[in-house]
């Protein structure tokens, strides 16, 4: 976060708009940031601090663990198993969250509210460092098998 001015830890991804104008990413603190990026002259770029002019910005990455649309995953006992990594399919149906328990959420995207479909595996004992969607992300015969087909359905 040098390059933008801003002095503080990127600790919970960083995303680049779709046109390459903006970027998001959250501190240390859980704190999302925004900053129009000056391609031609990156030294002008600046902090956006009217974040409701970036809700309909188009996102070519959504790595952020702090943004609105994971409203539904955050842990609501508050026993550190919060949004460590994120990833969103391609179609943008599903969403894939690990946490600092190891384990990995599967669920609906947007996640708005803490009672979205949620099919949570463990995955590994020191926390999920990072998830991944590749494509397919599950076979038709396998989201059949985890009761999950009316997220592909209905979306």
């Amino acid at each position: 976060a040098v390059a933008t001015g801003l002095q503080c830890d990127i600790e919970g991804g960083l995303d680049w708009s779709a046109d390459g104008n903006y970027i998001q990413f959250v501190d240390s603190s859980e704190m999302i940031h925004f900053f129009a990026i000056d391609q031609a002259r990156p030294a002008l770029s600046r902090k956006v601090e009217e974040i409701a002019t970036m809700k309909n910005i188009s996102w070519a990455s959504r790595t952020c663990t702090a943004t609105w649309y994971l409203q539904g995953t955050r842990s609501e006992t508050g026993d550190g198993s919060d949004v460590k990594s994120v990833d969103i399919t391609k179609d943008s149906k599903l969403l894939l969250t690990g946490d600092h328990q190891g384990n990995v959420h599967l669920c609906r995207y947007p996640c708005m509210e803490t009672k979205n479909f949620r099919r949570t595996e463990f995955a590994h004992g020191c926390g999920t460092v990072r998830v991944r969607c590749s494509p397919p992300l599950i076979s038709k015969e396998a989201a059949k098998k985890l009761k999950i087909n009316a997220i592909e359905e209905g979306g």
